[in-house]
């Protein structure tokens, strides 16, 4: 398990990947503020690249609160890796922990 503290400053990268050895990667997650009223998310991330795009969608999603999307999940190339990046969107800080991580080669 990985856990991440992420706050609406800035994008925080969760994980990357080399490009060249990976084509995609799964997460399965859970989200909890931890500053204000507490909330819950959880589900799963499927993140693919072809070497110059990435392309990501969450699914499964449960929230404890389904008005609130407590983070955003973005993906990006820089130099040789794929990363994934979060932003927190409450204003309070939100723990990010990852149960699992799935990886397909090229």
């Amino acid at each position: 398990t990985t856990t991440i503290g992420i706050t609406d400053t800035t994008a925080v990268t969760i994980d990357s990947f080399s490009k060249s050895l990976y084509r995609s990667f799964r997460y399965t997650y859970t989200f909890t503020v931890t500053t204000g009223t507490l909330h819950y998310s959880a589900g799963d991330i499927l993140l693919m690249h072809d070497g110059s795009n990435t392309y990501i969608t969450q699914y499964g999603m449960l929230q404890s609160n389904p008005n609130d999307e407590l983070v955003n999940i973005m993906a990006d190339i820089s130099g040789s890796n794929v990363r994934l990046l979060a932003q927190a969107t409450t204003g309070n800080t939100v723990t990010l922990k990852i149960a699992e991580s799935v990886y397909s080669s090229i």
